[in-house]
């Protein structure tokens, strides 16, 4: 029972008759036809446990779900009209995530298990040390306030992490259809100690230089502060994960 999956969302992204995206093809004949979809699926175990988490503290709430990725794709679409090719990648917990938008479609959803947790677990391991002081070593290094020492200790390993990152992506993207061109264009989320770090890897990485147009990443990294005029913001951070989460929850809201 514990393997039974449940439906999360489908969105139909893109319907093409004959060769031309159609935005109302009911009624419509054709030779060919092509149907872009988005499903998501989690375990119904979990999603019955997060449900009953929720109803002893909201009662008579309905919970419904939907994935991050999908979420950032609609507010990308609304804020960014004048892009229509970029990637939107979030680097956070225990795995990457990336989808894949051609034309203003959503044409494909990956992942692969090497995130911020991965990242950090394996400073530890190697340094033999504690997650809160690889974070404050990390912290520092990144601020210049490091002797040199370490410096010289915490630097190889950052490089074997952005090899294996990197080649990691490589493998997640290999699985593509020649077809899809990869786009420059990337749109970032990530926890604010590590998304510098890891955006100066999608920039000069070689592996994931050499897989998108242009052989150039154009990286932006999302704050929050983007979509102020989307959210009612009174004072306080912008987190952009939360941002995004409002926005979603404000379509599901208006519909």
């Amino acid at each position: 029972l514990h393997g039974i999956p449940e439906l999360i969302e489908q969105h139909t992204m893109a319907v093409y008759l004959n060769g031309y995206m159609i935005n109302q093809p009911l009624g419509m004949k054709c030779k060919t036809l092509e149907m872009n979809m988005i499903i998501s699926l989690a375990p119904k175990v979990c999603l019955n446990r997060i449900r009953d988490i929720f109803s002893n503290i909201y009662h008579h709430t309905d919970v419904s779900f939907s994935s991050f990725t999908v979420d950032s794709y609609l507010a990308m679409r609304d804020k960014y009209l004048s892009e229509d090719s970029y990637l939107l990648i979030d680097i956070s917990g225990e795995i990457t995530d990336v989808g894949i938008v051609t034309k203003d479609v959503l044409k494909s959803v990956l992942s692969f298990p090497f995130g911020k947790k991965t990242f950090f677990r394996y400073i530890c391991t190697q340094m033999g040390i504690e997650l809160r002081d690889a974070e404050e070593l990390f912290k520092l290094y990144n601020k210049g306030k490091i002797s040199d020492e370490l410096k010289n200790k915490i630097e190889p390993l950052l490089k074997s992490v952005s090899n294996s990152w990197g080649e990691a992506f490589r493998q997640c993207i290999i699985t593509l259809p020649r077809t899809l061109i990869l786009p420059g264009k990337i749109f970032l989320t990530a926890d604010n100690d590590i998304i510098n770090w890891f955006s100066n890897v999608l920039e000069n990485e070689e592996h994931i230089q050499s897989m998108v147009s242009d052989h150039k990443c154009n990286v932006t990294n999302l704050s929050g502060s983007e979509f102020t005029n989307m959210c009612n913001i009174k004072e306080g951070p912008c987190d952009p994960f939360l941002m995004i989460e409002s926005i979603s929850v404000m379509k599901k809201m208006s519909k």
